[in-house]
C-alpha cells in the first residue's frame, strides 16, 4: 500500500500544475502517507516496546513513577491491541506487586505472562519471568528453586543482554551465600556485565553487591558509605536506604551502637514517601528498636518496635510482625511484665507459624508454575519436531509428485491408465500419512521437594517442646508426631517421608505403646491436649 501511495505521490510532482487545489491535494496527500507509516503496525510495536522498557525500568529503580506510567498505559487500553503486548502488561504488573510485596497477585500474573511467552518462544522475556520468578522464590526463603531460574536464565543464551544475565549471576551469588555453597566465578560475571551496561544504577548495584561478598578486598564500612551517597546523589533513596541498613547491621555486629543509631536515623529518613510494600521502614523501626534493646533502653526500644508493628499493617508487610513481637517478649521478660510477655509470645508463635505457612503456599505455587512452564517447554519442543517432520514428509512427497507426474507426461498414451492409477496411489498415501501424523506429549517427571531436610530447623521450637515432655521418643518419632499435630494428612507425610500408608500406620501404633495410649487414641487430639500447641 505504501509503495502506491508514494507512486501516487510522484504522479503529482511530475505535474505541471501549480494551482492552489494541486498542492492543497498534495500536502494531504503527504500528511496521509506520514500518518500511515506512523500506524503501521512495525513502527507501532516498536514505540511500544520502548514504552514498556521504560516502565520496566522505572519499576526496578523508581516503583512509584512506574506504577504512575503503568497505569497511563493500561488506560490508554494499548494492551488490548497485541496479545504480545497483553502480556507485556501482565509482566509489568508481576513486577509492581513483587515490589508491592503482594506475591499471589504478582504470582498471578507472573504465571499468566511466562506461560505466554513461553509458548510463544519469546526467548527474551521467559528471561524476564524467570529472573522475577528467582527473587520470588529468594524473598520465600526457597534458595534451590531460585538458583534454578537464575542458571535457566542463563541457559536461555542471551549473550547481548547484559542485564538479565548479570543479575541472575548475582542471584546465583546470593543463593549459594545462604546455602552455605562456594560463590565461585559468578560475582566478578554479574558484576562485569552490569558495569559494562554505562548505567548509573546498575553501576552502583554492582558496587554494592561486590562490597558486600567481597570483605576480603574492602574496608566496607568506608565503602558502603560511598554508595550510599553515591545513590542519594541521584535520588535512589531507596537504595541508599538500603545500604545504610547493611552498613547498621555491620555495625550493630561489632557492637558499635551509638554509630549503629546514627546511620539507622539516616536509613529512616531517606525512606518515606516510598511505594506500600516496598518500604523499609517497618524492618527499619525494628532494627532501631534492637538497638536499643542492646543499649538496655527498653521503654525507646518498645516505642519503635511497636512503630513497626503499626506500620507493618499499613505497607502489606505482615510477616515482618513475627520479629517485633519476639523482641517486645524479651523485653517484657527482662522487666518483670510476665503478663505481657505471655501475650507478646502468643503472637511471636502465631505470625512464625502465619509467616512460614504463607512462605510454604508460595513455594507450592513456584513449583506449580515451573511445572507448567517445563510442560510448555516439552510440548513445544515436540510440536517443533514433529512439524519438522512432517515438513521434510510432505516435502519429500511432492517432488515425488512432480518427478511422476513429468515422467508419466512423456509416456505414451497406452500408458495413461497407469498414469492415473500411480497419481491415485500417491494421493491415498499423502492422505494415509496425514491421519497418521501423531503429536506426543511428553511430561518431566517433577521431583518432590526434600521437605525432610528443612523440617527440623523450621519447626526447631516445636520439637524441643516435644522432646521436654515425651523423653521415651527418639528423634524421628517425635518429628512424625510434630507432623501428626500439625495434622498433615498421611498422604502427604507419606510422600514428604517416601514410604508408604502401612509404615504410617505401624509408626502410629508405635508411638501409642511407647506413650502407654490406648489403641486407636487420635494422636492429634492427644498431643494438642497434652502439649497444648495451637
Amino acid at each position: 500500500m505504501l509503495i502506491l501511495l508514494f507512486k501516487l505521490l510522484f504522479t503529482q510532482i511530475r505535474q505541471k500544475t501549480t494551482g492552489k487545489t494541486r498542492w492543497f491535494d498534495l500536502r494531504i496527500l503527504m500528511l496521509f502517507i506520514i500518518q500511515t507509516f506512523i500506524s503501521f503496525p512495525g513502527y507501532s510495536n516498536g514505540k511500544f516496546d520502548t514504552e514498556i522498557t521504560h516502565i520496566e525500568h522505572l519499576l526496578y529503580f523508581y516503583p512509584e513513577k512506574g506504577e504512575i506510567k503503568l497505569n497511563e498505559y493500561v488506560n490508554q487500553k494499548r494492551e488490548t491491541e497485541d496479545p504480545t503486548n497483553t502480556a507485556k502488561v501482565n509482566f509489568l504488573k508481576s513486577i509492581l506487586y513483587y515490589k508491592k510485596s503482594d506475591i499471589d497477585r504478582a504470582l498471578l500474573y507472573l504465571e499468566k505472562a511466562s506461560i505466554f511467552f513461553t509458548k510463544e518462544n519469546n526467548i527474551l522475556y521467559q528471561a524476564k519471568t524467570q529472573l522475577i520468578l528467582g527473587w520470588i522464590a529468594e524473598k520465600t526463603g526457597y534458595w534451590e528453586q531460585a538458583k534454578s531460574n537464575y542458571i535457566t536464565v542463563i541457559n536461555l543464551h542471551l549473550p547481548g543482554n547484559k542485564r538479565e544475565l548479570g543479575l541472575a549471576y548475582l542471584g546465583i551469588v546470593r543463593c549459594r551465600m545462604y546455602l552455605k555453597q562456594t560463590i565461585g566465578d559468578q560475582l566478578i560475571k554479574g558484576t562485569t556485565l552490569l558495569k559494562s551496561m554505562n548505567l548509573i544504577e546498575y553501576s552502583l548495584y554492582a558496587d554494592y553487591i561486590d562490597h558486600i561478598f567481597s570483605a576480603e578486598k574492602y574496608d566496607q564500612y568506608i565503602g558502603l558509605v560511598d554508595i550510599a551517597k553515591k545513590y542519594e546523589s541521584v535520588n535512589l533513596n531507596t537504595n541508599a536506604a538500603s545500604v545504610y541498613k547493611s552498613l547498621v547491621i555491620k555495625y550493630k555486629n561489632s557492637s558499635k551502637l551509638d554509630t549503629a543509631q546514627y546511620y539507622i536515623d539516616k536509613a529512616i529518613l531517606l525512606s518515606t514517601n516510598q511505594l506500600s510494600g516496598t518500604s523499609l521502614i517497618p524492618s527499619l523501626y525494628q532494627i532501631k528498636g534492637s538497638i536499643f534493646y542492646l543499649q538496655r533502653d527498653y521503654n525507646n526500644a518498645k516505642k519503635y518496635l511497636n512503630k513497626s508493628i503499626v506500620i507493618s499493617d499499613s505497607v502489606n508487610q505482615i510477616n515482618s510482625k513475627y520479629y517485633s513481637y519476639n523482641f517486645l517478649y524479651k523485653i517484657d521478660s527482662l522487666t518483670h511484665n510476665y503478663k505481657n510477655a505471655f501475650k507478646n509470645l502468643s503472637l511471636t508463635h502465631h505470625y512464625y507459624k502465619k509467616f512460614h505457612k504463607k512462605e510454604q503456599e508460595y513455594q507450592s505455587r513456584l513449583l506449580e508454575i515451573s511445572s507448567d512452564i517445563s510442560l510448555f517447554i516439552t510440548e513445544n519442543n515436540e510440536l517443533k519436531r514433529n512439524n519438522c517432520i512432517t515438513l521434510i514428509i510432505s516435502s519429500l512427497l511432492l517432488i515425488i509428485i512432480i518427478t511422476v507426474s513429468f515422467w508419466l507426461k512423456t509416456k505414451n498414451k497406452l500408458k495413461l491408465i497407469k498414469e492415473v492409477e500411480s497419481k491415485t496411489a500417491l494421493q491415498n498415501l499423502l492422505i494415509g500419512l496425514g491421519e497418521k501424523k501423531l503429536l506426543y506429549k511428553n511430561i518431566n517427571d517433577i521431583k518432590m521437594i526434600d521437605a525432610n531436610r528443612h523440617f527440623d530447623e523450621a519447626y526447631c521450637d516445636t520439637i524441643k517442646l516435644f522432646k521436654m515432655n515425651f523423653t521415651q521418643l527418639t528423634d524421628n518419632d517425635i518429628r512424625y508426631s510434630v507432623m501428626f499435630t500439625m495434622g498433615i494428612s498421611d498422604d502427604v507425610i507419606a510422600q514428604i517421608r517416601n514410604i508408604n500408608i502401612d509404615s504410617i500406620r505401624k509408626t502410629k501404633r508405635r508411638i501409642r505403646n511407647k506413650l502407654g495410649l490406648e489403641k486407636g487414641t487420635d494422636l492429634q487430639i492427644y498431643f494438642k491436649d497434652t502439649v497444648q500447641v495451637d
